[in-house]
């Protein structure tokens, strides 16, 4: 959840999230023009949590 992002090439970034054991997890995955995925980066917290989300996308824009 460090690696710089810059290369990446991504059509879609769905973000979601997903329980995991006793807790919510919020994904986000790139998915590549040419098909493949990738998990982008992940934070405990809901989808519905602003606050969650928007750590999330602060982290991937640090990253590229």
């Amino acid at each position: 959840m460090e690696r710089p992002l810059g290369e990446l090439s991504a059509c879609a970034v769905p973000i979601d999230g997903t329980p995991f054991k006793d807790r919510q997890m919020t994904v986000a995955l790139g998915i590549g023009c040419d098909g493949p995925k990738t998990v982008l980066n992940l934070r405990e917290g809901a989808t519905e949590k602003a606050t969650a989300v928007a750590a999330l996308l602060s982290d991937l824009l640090e990253r590229g």
